[in-house]
């Protein structure tokens, strides 16, 4: 049996690697702008592995932050099966 899903229900948090690529995407296609939407994402991937661990700490802290008010507005919704 499948569940339905809340189409009011909050989205999911994002991972802290996500929200840097939200925030550095613009710039990798930019600086590569003849790759290939596949070949921006392993380049993400292989920038996010190179950022140094303060960088990395700063963007752990929004990701949590981000599951903190998921957490909230969670608790004020029920779920329908």
């Amino acid at each position: 049996m499948e569940k339905k899903k809340d189409p009011n229900a909050p989205k999911k948090p994002l991972s802290s690697y996500m929200i840097w690529c939200q925030e550095n995407r613009e710039r990798i296609k930019t600086d590569h702008p003849d790759m290939k939407l596949t070949e921006i994402s392993s380049e993400m991937g292989r920038q996010w592995k190179e950022v140094d661990e303060d960088t990395k700490k700063e963007y752990h802290a929004k990701a949590e932050t981000e599951k903190g008010k998921y957490k909230k507005a969670m608790e004020g919704t029920t779920l329908s099966l």
